[in-house]
């Protein structure tokens, strides 16, 4: 320890590089907290659950919780 826990992670968007065209600055938005190599057989058959790597934000690595 420390540790930061925290998966259900929140917030406000402050802003945005040139390259990003799908949000928007002051957008209310949520992270989804599952985390996997994205590269194995079972990430690519959509199966990220499935994945050797998987883990959530907060269990084994810092999470979200914070304070501003």
């Amino acid at each position: 320890m420390p540790h930061t826990l925290g998966n259900d992670v929140a917030g406000e968007i402050v802003t945005v590089g040139a390259g990003v065209t799908n949000v928007v600055a002051a957008q209310k938005t949520l992270v989804n907290p599952t985390l996997s190599c994205g590269t194995c057989t079972a990430c690519a058959n959509g199966d990220d659950h499935l994945c050797r790597s998987y883990d959530v934000l907060g269990r084994k690595r810092n999470g979200g919780y914070a304070s501003s």
